[in-house]
């Protein structure tokens, strides 16, 4: 009966370990993936994870920006809507308007004044109004900090306090004296909407600026992700073709010493 020496054995065996090597370094080649190790594998983990958290923050922070949009938006209404309160309050301040022209001016203001608070209500998104709120908004855009706090306007409560007469929002004729309070109500209103304003622009700029460092720290773990994940082509691409031609040989040897041992290589082709 015929048997194979150690030596056809150890050739055959080399002939098996190239192509399971072949196989893993097209399989390699075809994922664009590296075959990882069990610790290898533990810090992609890790790192995709904290990848993943910064990734949500960014998408918290873009909530975050689009409220404050909106809040941005509706107070530039108001200041054009309490400018035109401040113009109506200045006329009826000057003397020697008639009854009816007070009148006017009455219904005009109270239509007016009427839209500030619709305005403030309506400036939300899911719920989140920078415009009308005493409480905090906050933002997680940073896993291992506490929360970016942002304190809301309660624009209402400025509303309220911009006339001191509640009859000039029910139409109430338009007298001199009262007509020239408005005006100094309606100055400091405007004061106060600037003040927001310029609260919701800082906001603003801090949120772009963490935007753009949650990016980058996604970004860098993931280039440090693909650097041990991803799979060098050309290096991989010229061990493939010297593991073919190690099989050629090995291949070659195996037929070379005798004719039986041609069986042999049947298995691995």
């Amino acid at each position: 009966m015929f048997t194979f020496s150690p030596l056809q054995i150890t050739l055959a065996s080399a002939v098996s370990n190239d192509q399971q090597q072949i196989i893993d370094v097209q399989n390699q080649l075809s994922a664009g993936k590296r075959t990882l190790n069990a610790g290898e594998n533990g810090i992609v983990t890790r790192l995709a994870s904290q990848a993943s958290a910064y990734d949500t923050s960014v998408k918290n922070i873009t909530s975050a920006q689009s409220v404050l949009s909106v809040g941005s938006t509706t107070l530039t209404s108001m200041s054009s809507i309490a400018t035109q309160l401040k113009n109506i309050a200045t006329q009826g301040a000057s003397a020697g308007l008639a009854t009816s022209d007070r009148d006017s001016l009455a219904t005009t203001f109270a239509s007016l004044y009427s839209q500030l608070t619709t305005l403030s209500t309506a400036a939300s998104i899911n719920g989140n109004n920078i415009v009308n709120s005493a409480t905090a908004l906050t933002v997680k855009y940073d896993p291992t900090q506490s929360a970016f706090s942002m304190t809301g306007v309660d624009m209402p409560t400025a509303i309220a306090a911009a006339t001191t007469s509640a009859a000039v929002a029910d139409n109430t004729t338009f007298t001199q004296t009262l007509a020239g309070t408005i005006v100094t109500e309606m100055t400091t209103f405007l004061d106060a909407i600037s003040t927001a304003q310029g609260s919701i622009t800082s906001y603003s700029v801090a949120l772009d600026a963490m935007t753009t460092g949650a990016k980058g720290v996604s970004a860098s773990l993931n280039s440090t992700i693909d650097s041990i994940q991803n799979v060098d082509s050309t290096a991989m691409q010229a061990k493939l073709q010297s593991l073919n031609n190690q099989q050629s040989i090995d291949y070659y040897l195996v037929s070379q010493m005798n004719t039986e041992s041609a069986a042999i290589l049947a298995i691995f082709r």
